[in-house]
């Protein structure tokens, strides 16, 4: 275990040291003058001499400390450890478990399920909707770098998500016998129910959504109409019902509910104002030869993203008066069909890439904060305590 500081610079209030000893270095103590017969004998050039002492030893020692500890304190300290070599050893659900007596299994060896949580091999196995590369990531990102990994997974594979699996260390990959369920999520023809959240500066765009609203909407069943009413409130940080699609009209930022209702599978309809960090990579989900990219999408966890790429006018986005533009938002804001995600384990070896995962080291702030704390008590105590200074 190394300790070690992540502002060293702020060391430079060590300079404040020679405060405490100055004071202490001028400081006398308090001597009443009382006149002796004999002293009268004594010649006029003979003067006491003054010494330079330090007063209050034990109080000058705990004001250097306590000023030491705020230094350091500053600079913020740090534990790094130095973790010893493990190994982990991931099951995926449908692997042949008898591949796991060719592993040497010692003290140094933990076994989970690589499912939500990573659970204890001999613990039941959590289920989840998580793609199976995306737990992988998260578990590199967790792990400290010396840790051994071994994945232990069936022939084929499902979950994966499109993506190459790039890890920051080797990974043995332990093929067995077997196959992963893959989860088919049917889509219902159901049609669109909106809730629109807006601000004063988008009122004039709430038009184009009634228009909207009013042509997905059954029109066979007038009471299920009603039941059916457009869901129109100012910005809010209330997350809709996760069978409607929220179409967010203002350039503030989502509030964290509405971000976890995304994540957790909802689809959102965005302002071109709103700017979104990471969504250059985003596709683009309908574009016009003559008016060039009209939407553009991305998944945000397990739900989707969706923004205009322009002002909603006529003049910006003429397509907004087009006949066929209802069917053709309806066909974009259905959850996007991915491609199976089914593959074999022999052909989605992880890559390992370069750049390593940074540890999080062991703050100590928190022990020096205690100790400035004890180390400021007990200077009040010394400092006020009744007791005369010490004679020079």
């Amino acid at each position: 275990m190394n300790f070690s500081l992540l502002l060293p610079s702020a060391l430079v209030a060590l300079l404040a040291l020679i405060i405490p000893l100055l004071i202490h270095l001028s400081r006398r103590s308090e001597h009443k003058l009382a006149d002796f017969a004999a002293m009268r004998w004594l010649h006029a050039h003979l003067r006491p001499q003054r010494k330079w002492l330090l007063q209050e030893r034990l109080l000058l020692l705990v004001r250097l400390l306590l000023l030491i500890a705020i230094a350091l304190f500053l600079a913020q300290p740090f534990l790094k450890t130095n973790a010893r070599a493990e190994h982990w050893v991931l099951v995926t659900p449908g692997a042949d478990i008898t591949t796991i007596k060719k592993i040497p299994i010692g003290k140094q060896v933990q076994m989970h399920w690589l499912s939500v949580g990573f659970p204890p091999f001999d613990k039941p196995q959590a289920s989840s909707s998580i793609a199976f590369s995306s737990l992988l990531r998260e578990l590199d990102s967790q792990l400290p770098a010396s840790t051994q990994l071994t994945v232990v997974l069936p022939e084929k594979l499902a979950g994966l998500d499109g993506q190459r699996i790039s890890l920051s260390r080797s990974v043995n990959w332990l093929i067995s016998k077997g196959e992963m369920q893959q989860s088919v999520q049917v889509q219902e023809n159901k049609p669109i129910r909106l809730a629109i959240r807006y601000d004063q500066k988008h009122t004039d765009s709430l038009k184009y959504f009634r228009a909207l609203q009013s042509v997905w909407a059954p029109k066979s069943n007038q009471k299920q109409q009603e039941n059916q009413a457009l869901d129109i409130s100012p910005i809010s940080d209330t997350p809709p019902d996760k069978n409607k699609i929220l179409v967010w009209l203002s350039s503030a930022q989502l509030p964290n509910a509405i971000e976890q209702w995304l994540r957790d599978g909802g689809v959102l309809l965005a302002a071109h104002e709103l700017k979104l960090s990471d969504f250059d990579d985003a596709i683009p989900v309908w574009q016009d030869a003559e008016q060039g990219v009209i939407l553009r999408a991305k998944r945000f966890g397990n739900g989707q993203l969706v923004q205009w790429q322009a002002q909603l006018t006529p003049a910006a986005m003429p397509v907004l008066l087009e006949a066929e533009f209802p069917d053709t938002l309806a066909s974009v804001l259905k959850p996007v069909q991915f491609e199976p995600t089914i593959d074999f384990a022999q052909q989605q070896v992880p890559e390992k890439n370069t750049t390593a995962w940074l540890s999080k080291p062991n703050s100590a702030n928190t022990w020096f904060a205690l100790l400035i704390l004890l180390l400021l008590a007990f200077e009040r105590y010394l400092a006020t305590r009744q007791k005369s200074w010490a004679a020079a």
